[in-house]
């Protein structure tokens, strides 16, 4: 069962999603992105899914569930009726970057769960899980669950245009499924990778190649190279 069907019925909208016209600013549970940062497109779905007006039996690939997952409204969601159901999210306005710290928030609504994530088919996934963001959105709470694209291994740089969204994970001890609502990147900009300090460790390491040059130099001033 779904974790938003546990909770009470809906109420009014109070909050968690403003929009700057002008700057084409999205301010969803305290992160601020450009509206062209979210995921826009499903490229593909397995399994069958439900949305918040309370139509289920969809396809991944449906008008109502494409619309649901890529209309910066956070209040609007689906859930998953299968184990195995995933959706695959493409960003056609933009691409996602691997930054400084998280790279990917995905909002969800009701008691925080989990997802599984991938960044292709049949490659490595990795759980995500969601907290509580402190915002509410039509009498439920907004949560987040945040994507650091360095725990696959990416460089910083580097940069994907899809993920993999394993949607029926079963939380253990709630029993449910997350509501998937956005999907937004935080690094829509190639970090300026040249600027960034290095870790402690390539300093030392750095450090101890100079030390090695240094003392070659001395013991082998005659060498010609």
């Amino acid at each position: 069962m779904n974790k938003v069907v546990l909770l009470a019925f809906c109420a009014a909208f109070t909050g968690g999603y403003h929009t700057n016209a002008s700057a084409s600013l999205l301010n969803v549970g305290g992160f601020a992105f450009d509206s062209t940062a979210l995921a826009d497109d499903v490229i593909s779905g397995h399994g069958k899914f439900c949305t918040d007006a309370g139509s289920c039996g969809k396809r991944g690939t449906s008008e109502s569930v494409v619309r649901r997952v890529t209309d910066a409204l956070p209040g609007s969601y689906v859930f998953a009726q299968s184990g195995e159901a995933y959706l695959e999210l493409g960003f056609t306005n933009n691409v996602a970057y691997n930054g400084e710290g998280y790279d990917l928030a995905l909002f969800e609504l009701g008691l925080p769960d989990y997802f599984t994530i991938s960044l292709e088919k049949h490659g490595e996934k990795q759980v995500v899980s969601s907290y509580a963001t402190g915002d509410r959105v039509k009498g439920y709470d907004l949560n987040v669950g945040l994507i650091d694209l360095s725990d696959w291994g990416l460089n910083l740089g580097d940069s994907i245009s899809s993920l993999i969204i394993g949607m029926g994970s079963v939380d253990p001890t709630i029993r449910t499924t997350p509501s998937l609502s956005l999907v937004a990147a935080l690094h829509t900009t190639a970090p300026d990778v040249a600027n960034v300090p290095l870790p402690a460790s390539a300093l030392l390491f750095l450090t101890g190649l100079g030390t090695l040059s240094l003392r070659r130099n001395k013991d082998f001033t005659r060498t010609v190279i």
